[in-house]
């Protein structure tokens, strides 16, 4: 949410407040959430498989999945900010970081 600027600092307070101004002003997140597909997969993921990387074989874990009509999968995951830029791959199907149907906040 603070990368959509959905999340004030100067605001009053809210749950998870402590642990959201923690990793604004103490340091980064590790993982983030993506979007992703699947070409050529033939069964959606459950939630909880893991995404693997050449170099991470937890790289990442699928929230949420759907096929579309044009049998693609697309999903949401949970990934390691780090693994996000390297070749991914669920089983033998390759992994395709999908852009976000809108903008992040830059700082």
């Amino acid at each position: 949410m603070h990368l959509i600027n959905g999340v004030s600092f100067t605001k009053g307070c809210f749950p998870g407040q402590e642990i959201v101004a923690r990793l604004k002003y103490l340091g980064k997140s590790k993982r983030q959430m993506y979007r992703i597909g699947i070409p050529h997969c033939v069964n959606v993921p459950t939630i909880g498989t893991n995404l693997a990387s050449d170099t991470d074989a937890e790289a990442g874990t699928i929230l949420n999945a759907t096929l579309n009509s044009d049998g693609y999968v697309e999903a949401l995951a949970v990934m390691k900010i780090a693994e996000a830029t390297k070749p991914l791959h669920l089983g033998e199907y390759k992994v395709n970081v999908l852009e976000l149907p809108y903008a992040l906040e830059t700082e």
